[in-house]
């Protein structure tokens, strides 16, 4: 009774041990729910339980079955990214315990014909304890080679879908020979032959995909830098125009004056002060421009600011831009990003009156707030929720998860605040290296507010 007893928590301890390398492996390659990493290792007596009564009861196909789909729940609901992405780790992990496992016994066999395979792989003896954690000491250094640096994949669906494709047959064709393992006369080397190839497999397929997601992150980077060049380049002309506008108005400021005053002294009020609202109109129109003494900020939006005016979209600006050490590409992505989803929002808004525009800038301690708010058109509340981009065409969709990227880069916030019939709100923070404090650039504090009207030409 006894040595059942000491025999039973050996095995679990082993399935704790188990577990705890699962939950290190997927809190180093997925984003955690929980704000402290430690209340992680709560869940181990509850997973280990799992898995011993899998090993106990449900032996073969079916344990092993079971147990990869308590992984891939336990990821999907303590874990944060894309749905493919918590299935892959869970999968690989999967493979990577049984094939490491699988070399090791059948390696042993091979070379040791005269071990009885079902007497000590099957019994309560010593070699199978050490059998246990010489594999376990395989399993760990493993994890530790995968885990020494942390991946942030960012693939398509496709290319998610073929690398769980290779993990998922891969444990089925272990599964089908996992009960011919111990069978007298069957060929130990080619157990062991099958079981290199899938475990190389795999390690090929972990690679390929880490290669594939950095080839698509370097290409979205030298697109956005790319963008913020072109953004340079109209912002320079935006302020020549600019200038040349001013010059235009110094000269004719006069005439102007001379109309008004004459209105005035002949007893035309009511046309002097429409001559005076046709003036304050065309000055918005002409020469509204953003000067917030941050370039990637002032670029993006002095380039997407003609586009809400024709389109009659009432912009409020609010900036307080502090001193950043934000790369100006990933401040490009945000901002635009942003920007285009509240413009798209407002499109679908018929009543011109309706459509708004409210983005704020400011600094705090150790974070800098960008805040974007714009209306929901009716029947688009549930798209609103998700933030879900609706447009299903190659190089589409991205605008979301762009930002949510480049927010966990500078280990910020992204607050989404869908509340019915209210703007749909949009907050990021985000925390700049160091432990220096995020201020203005200038000693006084920048509050540049601009509020511009919509043109009459889209009313």
């Amino acid at each position: 009774m006894m040595e059942n007893i000491l025999w039973n928590t050996w095995q679990y301890l082993v399935d704790v041990f188990d577990c705890f390398l699962i939950l290190y492996l997927f809190r180093k390659m997925m984003r955690t729910r929980l704000r402290q990493p430690k209340y992680y290792y709560l869940f181990l007596p509850v997973l280990a339980a799992v898995l011993f009564a899998c090993n106990c009861w449900l032996s073969g196909m079916i344990g092993l079955g079971v147990m990869t789909c308590v992984y891939a729940a336990f990821s999907l609901l303590l874990f944060r990214g894309t749905v493919m992405m918590r299935l892959f780790w869970p999968a690989f992990c999967s493979v990577l315990f049984f094939s490491i496992d699988f070399i090791y016994s059948s390696a042993l066999l091979m070379f040791f014909p005269t071990i009885d395979p079902y007497t000590y792989f099957s019994e309560q003896s010593a070699f199978f304890m050490v059998n246990t954690l010489a594999t376990r000491l395989l399993i760990a250094t493993a994890v530790v080679l995968v885990t020494r640096k942390a991946f942030r994949l960012t693939l398509s669906w496709r290319n998610w879908m073929l690398s769980v494709f290779i993990p998922a047959v891969s444990g089925v064709i272990m599964l089908l020979l996992e009960p011919n393992f111990m069978v007298p006369g069957v060929n130990d080397g080619l157990f062991l032959l099958v079981a290199v190839l899938l475990f190389l497999v795999n390690i090929l397929c972990l690679w390929q995909t880490v290669s594939i997601s950095r080839y698509t992150a370097m290409a979205a980077r030298q697109e956005a830098e790319l963008k913020l060049k072109g953004l340079e380049d109209t912002q320079y002309q935006n302020l020549l125009d600019t200038h040349k506008t001013l010059m235009g108005w110094r000269h004719d400021f006069f005439n102007h004056l001379s109309v008004i005053g004459q209105m005035i002294q002949t007893g035309r009020g009511d046309e002097a002060l429409g001559y005076i609202e046709a003036l304050r109109d065309k000055t918005n129109e002409s020469s509204t421009m953003v000067n917030s003494g941050n370039l990637a900020v002032d670029s993006i939006l002095n380039a997407k600011l003609p586009a809400a005016r024709e389109n009659g979209i009432r912009v409020s600006l609010r900036l307080e831009v502090p001193k950043m050490k934000t790369d100006p590409v990933d401040l490009c992505t945000l901002l635009g990003n942003l920007w285009d989803n509240a413009f798209e929002a407002n499109m679908y808004l018929e009543n011109h009156s309706e459509r708004f525009i409210r983005l704020t800038v400011r600094p705090s301690d150790f974070f800098c707030s960008i805040h974007m708010e714009n209306p929901v058109a009716p029947g688009r509340e549930e798209q609103a929720e998700s933030h879900e981009s609706t447009k299903h065409l190659p190089g589409h969709g991205l605008g979301v998860g762009q930002i949510k990227k480049t927010v966990q880069k500078y280990d910020g916030v992204y607050s989404l605040c869908p509340i019915p019939d209210l703007p749909d709100r949009k907050t990021i923070c985000i925390m700049e290296r160091g432990n220096e404090k995020c201020q203005p650039k200038n000693e006084n504090t920048q509050r540049r507010r601009v509020t511009m009207r919509p043109s009459r030409r889209g009313q």
